[in-house]
C-alpha cells in the first residue's frame, strides 16, 4: 500500500509539462546532441558512399524497385505487377531519390538520407532519459549509445531498418507519455507513431501488444482497472479494430505469408534464450544487470508514473520483439535485425537502476555472475559460422575480429574475455554512484562503436567481392548500351547474382525462367519452355526481344542474335530475328572449369533438322579423375591426368535437338561451387558432310 500512495502521489504532483520542447537539450548538452548526431551522418555518410553495391538480396532490390516504381508510376509494383507489399514508407520517402535517373547517384542518396533519419534515434532517447528524470549526463550517454549499435550497418542498405528504428523509438517515448499522463493528443501521437512504425516494418504491430500489456500492468499496479481502462479508451478502441481488420485478412503482410503462420515447432524456448544472448551482446553485456534491477524496480517501485509506464512498455515490447525474432522468419539463427531496437531500452533501464543511486550492489553482483558464466560456457563460433551470421550485425563484426584474430576460438575468446572485463568494470562503477553510470555507457558505447566498425569494414569487403565477381566496369552495363524492355533469363539452377543485374539495370523489366529453375522471390516471373528448334516460349508465343543470359552455370550460344555487351556471369543478347538456343554446355563455368555433372545441348538450325559436327574443348585438371561422356548413341571415357591438357572431341550426328551428359568420378570445391577439371571454352563445330562420311549411327 505505501508504494501505491507513492505512485499517486508523484502523480499528482505539479510536474514538467510533457513538452517535447522543454525536455529537448539545451546550451552544452544541446550541442553535445547535435554533435554526436553530426558526427554519425557525417562519418557513415562517408562510408556508405564507398559501398560499391547492394549485396543484401532481395531485400534491397524489392526497397528499390518499389521506390522506383512508385517515383515513375505512382504504384507499388515489382517488375511491373503489385507487389502486395504492405511497409510502404520507406520507397515513399526514397521514391524522390530515384528520379535522379543516375542509378549510382541514386544508391548514394538513399543511403545518406537513411544514414541521417537513423541517426535522429539520439533525439527521442535522449527526450525519454530526461523524462525519466537520469540527468543530463546519462541522457547524453543513452543517446550516444543508440548511435552506436552495430546495426547502424542498415543505415548504408536500402532497407526499412534507418526509418524504422527513430520512429520505434520516438513510439515508445510517445507511449511513456500516453500511459503515465493520458490524454487526447498525447495518445493520438502515439497512434500515429504507431500506425508509421507498422508503415515501415509490419513486425511492429507489437507496439500495440505492448501496450496494451502495459496498461494491464499498470491498472495491476494500482489496483484501479475501471479507471486506467477508461483512460486509455481511445488507443485500446484503435487496436481493437485493428486487430479485428488484422483477423479478416492475416494474409496481409506481403510476400511473409500471414501473421498466423508462426513456427512453434521445437525449441522456442531455446530460440528465444538464444535470441536474448545474442541482444546482450550486442550491447556488450555490460548494461544487462543493471538493466534487469532497473527493470523490476520501475515496476516494484516507481518513482514516477513515468518510470511505471516506461518499465511496463520497454519490458514489454522488448521480449515482444524477442518473441518475434523466436517465431517468424529465419528462426534457426540470431535475428538481431528483428530486435535490436531493444538495444537503446536497455540503456535506459540501466539509468534508471544506476540513478537511485546503484542500489543492491548484493543483487547486482548475482546478476553479473550470470554474464560471466554464460560468455565462459558457451562461446560465439556457433552464431557466426557459415549463414547463421546473415541477419545480425553484431555477428557480421564478431566474424570479421575472428578473421583478424586468425580463427574462430581466439576470436569468440577475446570477445569472452572483453565482456566479460566490461561486466566486471560496470560492477566496479556501482562503488562511484556520480560518475559510474557514465562511465559505465561511455564503456558500452565504445564497445558497440567497435562492433559497429567491425560490421562496416565486413559489409565494404564483402560488397566489393561481391562486384568484383557479378559486375564489370561499369555497374548499368546494359542501360549503357540503350537497351530497352529488355529480359533476364535463367536457364539453369545454379545461377549468378541475379538482383545484381536487376538493381543496376532498370531496362530489365522481366525475369523468365525455365521450367525447373527454382524461383527467386515472390514476385512477378514468366515461366518458358524451348521449342523444337530452340526458340525460348513464354505464354505460347516466342520471345522476342533482348535477352541477358545468365551463364553462371553454363554456356549459351544464340542463332538470330549477337551478343554486345557482357558481365562476368551475363551475357547481352541483341536480336536479329527470332533468337533460338543454338548450344547449351551446362556445368561449364566462367572460371573455365567443368562441374562434377552436366550436359551439351544442341538445337538444329536448319529446316532440314539435320546437326553434324563435333563439340570441342580442352581439359586441365589438378587431381586425378575419370570423365565419362554419354551421348545418345556412343560412350566415351577420359582419364584425365593432373595439369597435362587432354583434347576432347563428341561427335553429333543427329535429326532434331541433341543431348549427352558427362560426370566425372572426383570433384573438388573451388570456393563457390564443385568442379571437376580446368576447360577451355567448349564450342559446338558444325560440319555438314561429317555424318555423311561417318555413317549415320
Amino acid at each position: 500500500m505505501p508504494m501505491r500512495r507513492s505512485v499517486e502521489t508523484a502523480a499528482s504532483v505539479p510536474r514538467r509539462p510533457a513538452s517535447l520542447a522543454l525536455a529537448l537539450p539545451r546550451s552544452g548538452v544541446a550541442f553535445g546532441v547535435a554533435a554526436i548526431v553530426g558526427a554519425s551522418v557525417v562519418v557513415r555518410s562517408l562510408a556508405a558512399w564507398h559501398k560499391s553495391t547492394p549485396a543484401y538480396f532481395p531485400d534491397e532490390y524489392l526497397y528499390a524497385e518499389l521506390a522506383r516504381s512508385l517515383g515513375e508510376t505512382g504504384s507499388p509494383l515489382v517488375r511491373g505487377a503489385d507487389a502486395g507489399f504492405p511497409a510502404l514508407l520507406q520507397p515513399v520517402l526514397t521514391a524522390p531519390f530515384w528520379l535522379v535517373g543516375d542509378t549510382a547517384l541514386s544508391y548514394h542518396l538513399v543511403q545518406v538520407f537513411g544514414v541521417l533519419v537513423m541517426s535522429l534515434v539520439a533525439l527521442p532517447v535522449y527526450f525519454l532519459a530526461r523524462r525519466l528524470d537520469l540527468g543530463a549526463g546519462v541522457a547524453l550517454g543513452c543517446a550516444a549509445f543508440s548511435l552506436a549499435v552495430p546495426d547502424f550497418l542498415y543505415a548504408s542498405r536500402i532497407l526499412a531498418e534507418p526509418i524504422a528504428y527513430p520512429i520505434a523509438l520516438a513510439a515508445v517515448a510517445a507511449g511513456t507519455l500516453a500511459l503515465a499522463r493520458g490524454g487526447t493528443r498525447r495518445q493520438l501521437l502515439f497512434l500515429v507513431l504507431v500506425a508509421l512504425a507498422i508503415l515501415a516494418r509490419v513486425q511492429f504491430f507489437v507496439l500495440p501488444l505492448a501496450y496494451v500489456v502495459a496498461v494491464a500492468a499498470i491498472a495491476v499496479r494500482e489496483r484501479a482497472p475501471t479507471r486506467i481502462v477508461r483512460d486509455q479508451a481511445l488507443p485500446l478502441s484503435v487496436f481493437a479494430l485493428g486487430v479485428a481488420a488484422a483477423a479478416t485478412r492475416p494474409g496481409a503482410v506481403g510476400q511473409h505469408g500471414s501473421f498466423l503462420d508462426v513456427d512453434l515447432g521445437v525449441g522456442p524456448t531455446e530460440r528465444l534464450a538464444t535470441n536474448a544472448f545474442g541482444l546482450a551482446y550486442a550491447g556488450g553485456w555490460l548494461l544487462i544487470p543493471g538493466a534487469v534491477l532497473g527493470l523490476v524496480l520501475a515496476l516494484a517501485r516507481p518513482r514516477s508514473r513515468e518510470e511505471l509506464a516506461f518499465g511496463a512498455f520497454a519490458g514489454a515490447f522488448s521480449l515482444g520483439l524477442l518473441g518475434e525474432a523466436a517465431t517468424y522468419g529465419d528462426v534457426d539463427r540470431i535475428q538481431e535485425r528483428d530486435f535490436f531496437y531493444a538495444l537503446p531500452l536497455l540503456a535506459l533501464l540501466f539509468g534508471l537502476y544506476a540513478s537511485r543511486g546503484w542500489p543492491h550492489r548484493r543483487a547486482l553482483a548475482l546478476i553479473s555472475l550470470a554474464p560471466l558464466v554464460v560468455v565462459a560456457v558457451l562461446p560465439l563460433t556457433f552464431a557466426t559460422a557459415a549463414e547463421e551470421k546473415t541477419q545480425a550485425a553484431f555477428l557480421l563484426a564478431a566474424f570479421r575480429l575472428e578473421q583478424a584474430l586468425g580463427g574462430p576460438g581466439v576470436g569468440a575468446l577475446a570477445l569472452a574475455a572483453a565482456s566479460s572485463v566490461l561486466v566486471l568494470g560496470a560492477l566496479a562503477c556501482s562503488f562511484r554512484p556520480r560518475s559510474g553510470a557514465v562511465i559505465v555507457l561511455g564503456l558500452g558505447t565504445a564497445f558497440c562503436a567497435l562492433g559497429s566498425l567491425g560490421a562496416a569494414a565486413y559489409d565494404l569487403e564483402g560488397t566489393a567481392r561481391v562486384r568484383d565477381r557479378y559486375l564489370p566496369a561499369e555497374r548499368a552495363w546494359v542501360v549503357d548500351r540503350g537497351v530497352e524492355n529488355a529480359a533476364l533469363v535463367r536457364l539453369f539452377r545454379v545461377s549468378g547474382d541475379t538482383y545484381q543485374q536487376l538493381f543496376w539495370n532498370r531496362s530489365l523489366d522481366s525475369l523468365l525462367l525455365l521450367r525447373d529453375v527454382p524461383v527467386s522471390d515472390a514476385y512477378r516471373i514468366e515461366r518458358v519452355s524451348i521449342a523444337r528448334d530452340g526458340t525460348l516460349v513464354s505464354d505460347g508465343r516466342p520471345v522476342v526481344r533482348p535477352l541477358v543470359i545468365d551463364e553462371y552455370g553454363g554456356r549459351v550460344e544464340l542463332d538470330a542474335a549477337v551478343p554486345i555487351a557482357s558481365a562476368p556471369t551475363h551475357r547481352l543478347w541483341r536480336p536479329t530475328g527470332t533468337p533460338r538456343l543454338r548450344f547449351v554446355a551446362e556445368g561449364y563455368y566462367g572460371k573455365a572449369s567443368l562441374g562434377r555433372s552436366g550436359a551439351f545441348r544442341i538445337w538444329p538450325s536448319s529446316p532440314s533438322g539435320e546437326l553434324s559436327g563435333r563439340i570441342a574443348f580442352r581439359a586441365k585438371p589438378d587431381f586425378r579423375t575419370t570423365l565419362t561422356i554419354r551421348g545418345p548413341h556412343a560412350r566415351s571415357v577420359y582419364r584425365l591426368v593432373p595439369r597435362r591438357a587432354t583434347a576432347i572431341s563428341i561427335a553429333v550426328c543427329s535429326r532434331g535437338p541433341w543431348i549427352a551428359t558427362f560426370e566425372a568420378t572426383e570433384s573438388a570445391w573451388d570456393g563457390a561451387r564443385f568442379v571437376s577439371t580446368g576447360a577451355t571454352t567448349p564450342r559446338w563445330i558444325e560440319n555438314p558432310g561429317a555424318c555423311a562420311r561417318r555413317g549415320r549411327p
